[in-house]
């Protein structure tokens, strides 16, 4: 059984999902959360849903160096926003036509833009908006991962 693009992505969605909430559970082998030493303590993101406007980067931005230290890539599910922690998973919906993606944050908005978020370009396009900023909900899915990503 073949399945389109649009299943592709949901499963993919709900796999990363998973596997967010599985670092969630699983911490770090020292027991200490991401960005922490053992024996120090970090906060936990504990943020509600959050309502804002979304916008959208992708060419002239690829493969330069995110917030976080890696390269951008418009065609990755990642997201800019201006306090959570790197590497946290966020829920963001599109209010306008109810689809949701999974993102990773990975970088920081200008401070001028005022945006909630801004995300990639492919998960621009999986929230059905490339041209006008979006109205959008966020929920936090899993705070910072157990580790740094490999890049």
């Amino acid at each position: 059984m073949w399945l389109d693009r649009e299943d592709r992505v949901r499963g993919l969605h709900l796999v990363m999902g998973a596997l967010g909430a599985l670092a969630l559970l699983a911490g770090t082998a020292q027991g200490a959360p991401f960005g922490a030493e053992a024996g120090q303590t970090a906060s936990i993101v504990t943020a509600s849903d959050e309502t804002g406007l979304a916008a959208w980067y992708g060419e002239s931005f690829d493969g330069r160096t995110t917030a976080a230290g890696e390269r951008f890539d418009m065609y990755a599910l990642t997201a800019a926003h201006p306090s959570l922690p790197f590497n946290t998973l966020i829920e963001v919906t599109n209010l306008d036509n109810g689809r949701s993606v999974v993102v990773r944050v990975n970088d920081r908005p200008e401070p001028a833009s005022g945006d909630l978020v801004v995300v990639s370009k492919a998960a621009a396009s999986s929230l059905g908006f490339t041209r006008a900023p979006a109205r959008v909900r966020i929920a936090v899915l899993a705070p910072a991962a157990a580790r740094q990503p490999e890049f």
